[in-house]
């Protein structure tokens, strides 16, 4: 959010689905989290969002949880805190992670917070600025998000726990459907734009990427980072790699990829018991198959560089006998 936002709303909705399912199996559990906010939310290495830190999560008395209204205990962070959340004698169930979740979705979509709340001493005031603050317009949103997601965040962010959705999962299976039916269509021109602008500088990344013709297993990783942040997905990001390959008379993902099978299919030959143990001495394939190898990235103009390194990356994937090694072109 704070790098990117506002955020293309397929990809918005796209971590509160993440979100959501799972927030829909900790509330089938009697776990309300109490705190959802966007430091507790993590991304794994495929992107996928990941709730973290239950320190404050509400547990039924029932599973070994203490009563919060008996006991006088008030826990959320005041910028995501549920109305509810405030009242120390109402209780709270997972309607209140909804809400959380709702003013993350409307930071996502807009690069702002529906409200802001400073350090405040008494939860008085705090609840005032909640209950006061004016709930989103579609005058907030920038051009283009659609009508759909607008309502979505509006019913989320209600702030009676009665008029939101009634428990996340309902939330999951709508996000769904806005993602399947095309509600998200109506994308205007100003979203249009924003879209174009994230690709452009995703172009200019792959260009400093390729500026020495090579990309590196870790390099390949963090464009693929670079390419989520963005909203790219991945047909769009290799597309947009093959047209700045071609613009900077590189050759091609596909043609990479071709160079990598023969020279797996090379290891995979009838002589290769005959030099295996050489193999694992000096790390080279045979002359012969090296030069076939030479001539088939002559052809499609891969340096003698990064020949050298799909032929290492090949290589360290038959010693380990277990894709242990890093793919140059997943």
């Amino acid at each position: 959010i704070r790098d990117n936002a506002p955020l293309a709303e397929t990809t918005a909705l796209t971590y509160v689905r993440g979100i959501m399912n799972g927030l829909a199996d900790a509330h089938r559990m009697g776990v309300v989290h109490c705190d959802i906010k966007p430091q507790n939310i993590l991304f794994d290495h495929n992107g996928t969002p990941t709730i973290s830190d239950f320190g404050v999560a509400h547990l039924p008395v029932e599973a070994g949880g203490i009563d919060e209204a008996a006991a006088g205990q008030i826990a959320g962070t005041p910028d995501y805190i549920a109305p509810e959340q405030l009242q120390v004698e109402q209780t709270v169930d997972g309607r209140a992670d909804l809400y959380a979740t709702g003013l993350m979705l409307y930071e996502m979509l807009t690069g702002r917070k529906l409200y802001r709340i400073e350090h405040l001493a008494q939860l008085k005031h705090l609840s005032k600025i909640i209950q006061d603050a004016p709930l989103p317009t579609d005058a907030d949103y920038p051009g283009g998000v659609s009508t759909c997601t607008r309502e979505l965040v509006l019913k989320l962010v209600q702030r009676d726990p009665a008029e939101r959705f009634p428990d996340a999962q309902t939330v999951l299976t709508r996000i769904e459907e806005l993602l399947a039916a095309g509600c998200l269509a109506d994308e205007g021109p100003g979203l249009a734009a924003q879209s174009v602008a994230r690709e452009e500088m995703f172009s200019d990344i792959l260009r400093l990427f390729l500026v020495d013709g090579v990309i590196s297993a870790p390099e390949r990783r963090e464009l693929g980072k670079r390419a989520k942040r963005l909203g790219i997905d991945e047909d769009a990001a290799r597309k947009s790699e093959d047209r700045i390959r071609r613009e900077l008379e590189l050759p091609l993902r596909a043609q990479l990829r071709e160079f990598e099978q023969r020279a797996e299919q090379l290891l995979k030959d009838g002589e290769l018991e005959q030099w295996a143990e050489q193999l694992l001495d000096d790390r080279d394939f045979a002359k012969k198959d090296k030069r076939i190898l030479q001539e088939l990235g002559d052809k499609y103009r891969i340096s003698r560089e990064e020949q050298r390194k799909i032929e290492e990356n090949v290589m360290i994937r038959f010693q380990m006998k277990e894709g242990g090694g890093e793919e140059l072109i997943p």
